[in-house]
């Protein structure tokens, strides 16, 4: 006690040095910053001096319970202290480092993650010491319980964001899957069709609402969009077909007549034979007539041989005019079947279709001429184009070989036509 400045007192029997003892200590509590620490041990020390005076030591023993009460008070304010500083510092923490730093959805759930296992230790640690009765136990157990609710609804928000991100991304990915294979009309390429594409998505969003990424209503709705496209995919599907079906009517009909006008036509090829052949036979016997009947009958046979060698003359003519516009046609329907992959290849060949189409005139000739030039080099580009694609984005890269040889034959076959994708999930 000497080093507050105390006098210590020999023992005996005298309450008067007790009270001075007391005068002197709270003197000392009025001019200094005295702990409760400090006064315990004061009050231990007189315990232990006066401790021959009965009732001195029953009024001792009340300040001593009465400086513990003190310590044991300020103990337990340091410890909420500590709690509500830890979550004060840890939620501007993570506050500063979302809209300052950019923390991502999943760090910002494992910063909330550790924060209620620090919150979790620091009152377990407290509730092992003997400062609390089981009624503040409980009662801290009772507010922790209360703050890990709130901490778990903050990491529950942010889950069903980072799960409803996902479930974003797949949809853009999906949309944007489509868009290119509508855009280059390759859904076949690619291995795919609109059917099985919107089939795949309902499987997907049932998946995805089986595994907590979106809620019931966006499921029940996004669902119910995707059944509607495929619906109206599988009538496309039919209507295709029935075109198709119309189509290989109206082309059987087209053959038929066709074999039937060759048949015709082989007829007459074969009649004018015959008749050619009898008229040389019957000019031989008249050639060299003498009678004016016979005469008549040469110049009558000579008439029909002319008339005959000018139908078949005709008739040869308009053969070679039929095979003209049948290749043209032929290199029509070429270009028109295979025109997704014109652009690409166009701009890949160097072919200057604008020039070629601005030079084009109404004098038949030059028409011919320069339509003919125009069929023939895009089809030789579109018989180089090998185009490839690994991924939704399609960053297509062609390749031109100029090759004009067996064009027509080749891209009937769609040989040196290699198309490669990878698919959609």
């Amino acid at each position: 006690m000497s080093g507050m400045g105390l006098p210590h007192y020999a023992s005996g029997k005298n309450n008067e040095l007790f009270e001075t003892a007391k005068a002197d200590l709270t003197h000392y509590k009025n001019t200094h910053d005295m702990s409760p620490e400090e006064e315990l041990a004061w009050w231990n020390e007189l315990m232990e001096e006066f401790a021959y005076d009965s009732e001195v030591v029953k009024e001792i023993q009340e300040e001593i319970f009465s400086s513990r009460q003190k310590i044991w008070k300020a103990e337990k304010q340091a410890n909420e202290d500590a709690l509500s500083s830890y979550k004060k510092s840890s939620d501007a923490w993570i506050k500063y480092q979302t809209e300052a730093e950019d923390m991502s959805v999943s760090e910002q759930i494992e910063a909330y993650q550790r924060q209620l296992e620090n919150y979790n230790a620091m009152v377990s640690e407290m509730v092992q010491s003997t400062l609390y009765s089981a009624d503040e136990i409980k009662e801290i157990w009772e507010d922790f319980y209360d703050y890990k609710a709130g901490v778990d609804l903050k990491i529950g928000k942010l889950e069903n964001e980072s799960n409803y991100a996902v479930y974003e991304k797949w949809k853009s990915d999906a949309e944007n899957w489509k868009n290119i294979r509508d855009t280059y009309d390759d859904w076949y390429e690619a291995g795919d069709s609109p059917v099985e594409f919107y089939e795949r998505s309902i499987e997907r969003i049932q998946e995805m609402y089986d595994g907590g990424y979106i809620e019931w209503q966006e499921y029940r709705d996004d669902t119910m969009y995707a059944t509607l496209d495929l619906y109206e995919a599988k009538m496309d599907e039919v209507n295709t077909l029935l075109e198709r079906q119309k189509s290989y009517i109206s082309d059987l009909k087209q053959q038929f007549s066709d074999e039937e006008s060759a048949l015709q036509s082989s007829w007459d090829v074969e009649d004018r034979a015959v008749s050619k052949a009898e008229i040389s036979h019957q000019l031989e016997i008249y050639e060299n007539a003498v009678t004016q009947n016979g005469v008549d009958k040469y110049k009558s046979l000579q008439e029909e041989m002319k008339e005959i060698e000018r139908e078949e003359e005709l008739y040869n003519l308009q053969k070679e005019h039929q095979a003209t516009l049948d290749s043209l046609e032929e290199s029509y329907d070429i270009v028109e079947a295979n025109k997704k992959y014109l652009l690409a290849a166009i701009e890949e060949s160097g072919v200057n279709i604008e020039g070629i189409v601005q030079s084009v005139n109404y004098d038949i000739q030059s028409m011919e001429n320069t339509i003919a030039s125009l069929f023939a080099q895009t089809i030789s580009a579109i018989k180089s184009v090998s185009a490839s694609s690994n991924s939704y984005s399609d960053n297509r890269n062609i390749s031109i070989t100029a090759d004009s040889s067996a064009i027509i034959e080749a891209l009937k076959n769609r040989v040196g036509l290699s198309i490669s994708y990878g698919s959609y999930n």
